[in-house]
């Protein structure tokens, strides 16, 4: 499945299952990717309308550089007995206001890498059941909600919708038999919410948050490694590519690390979220050529030189009289 758009896709009935725009129900060893996936589910923003839900005997997806957004529920979700779409790879793939960004329910060996999600309103990743050794790298967790922010959500119980305000935490735990995960190398910037686990109450803490670094320390059933905290300097708030001087840059670990990025760029370094920083060591600026002596004639020698540049090397030339391309 490429290059899909999927949106407007909606249940008005409360029932009890949801929605989605790509149900992967059985099938094993497919491909997500380039599709955008959008609006589902909005008449009863239910927590069970997903954009992209694998499960049941599923495994080996590959869902990578797709844009999701206003999903009620799980935009991502891996989930369903009895594979639980194990052996998945997420990466590339950019997630942004919705309930929750990827839905880790039992799923086993899944890579979670390079995925960039904003403004998600209750976790970016949520791992729940026997979610097992699994690892979420080289991602990028960004929120500027509002503390008043309200959103929309299913009232099952008097058939309607009702609006609640958030509480927004990076990762979910909610379960004991999730265990042997390993989250490591994400950048994370919480800006109005403290950066935080919502925690199962089984752990004896009553589902309360608790900062990253501090759950970390506690429990030693997944394992927390060189995540950062720090703003990632997007280009803008609508364009997640990363500026010179963003943290991201080169932040990352190589391995498991997809080899192309969301626009399809070859990964040189390991930059985190789903954007390759563009830029190498020029801050993103090429400089313009500069060509002195010669003729305009094009018949005598000329040196041809990038300011900054360190002289040496050499540079192909090929063209005609009329243009030349370096």
């Amino acid at each position: 499945m490429d290059n899909l758009r999927i949106w407007d896709i909606s249940d008005p009935n409360f029932i009890q299952s949801g929605v989605e725009g790509i149900l992967g129900d059985g099938g094993s060893y497919c491909i997500i990717r380039n599709c955008e996936i959008y609006d589902i589910g909005l008449e009863r923003m239910s927590m069970a309308d997903h954009a992209i839900y694998i499960g049941y005997s599923a495994h080996h997806w590959t869902i990578d550089s797709n844009r999701l957004y206003n999903i009620p529920g799980g935009a991502i979700q891996i989930s369903g007995a009895p594979t639980y779409g194990s052996d998945s790879v997420v990466t590339n793939n950019v997630v942004s206001d919705s309930m929750m960004g990827i839905s880790l329910m039992g799923t086993k060996r899944t890579v979670v890498s390079n995925n960039t999600l904003v403004n998600n309103w209750y976790n970016d990743i949520y791992i729940d059941y026997s979610t097992q050794n699994c690892i979420i790298q080289n991602n990028i967790f960004y929120n500027t909600l509002p503390t008043d922010h309200m959103v929309r959500v299913e009232d099952r119980e008097n058939m309607t919708t009702k609006e609640i305000g958030i509480q927004p935490a990076i990762f979910g735990i909610f379960n004991s038999e999730a265990h042997s995960n390993t989250i490591r190398y994400n950048l994370y910037h919480y800006q109005n919410f403290d950066p935080a686990v919502r925690c199962l109450t089984e752990q004896g803490i009553n589902g309360r948050f608790i900062d990253i670094a501090v759950y970390s320390a506690m429990f030693d059933d997944n394992t927390f490694q060189a995540n950062i905290n720090a703003d990632p300097k997007f280009v803008s708030l609508t364009d997640f590519r990363l500026q010179a001087g963003s943290p991201a840059i080169n932040s990352g670990i190589r391995d498991e690390m997809p080899g192309f990025d969301y626009e399809g760029k070859t990964r040189t370094n390991p930059d985190i979220g789903a954007f390759a920083y563009a830029g190498g060591s020029d801050g993103g600026v090429t400089p313009s050529p500069v060509i002195t002596g010669g003729s305009s004639a094009g018949s005598s020698a000329a040196a041809i030189t990038l300011p900054g540049k360190t002289p040496g090397g050499s540079v192909t030339l090929s063209g005609d009289r009329k243009t030349i391309t370096i």
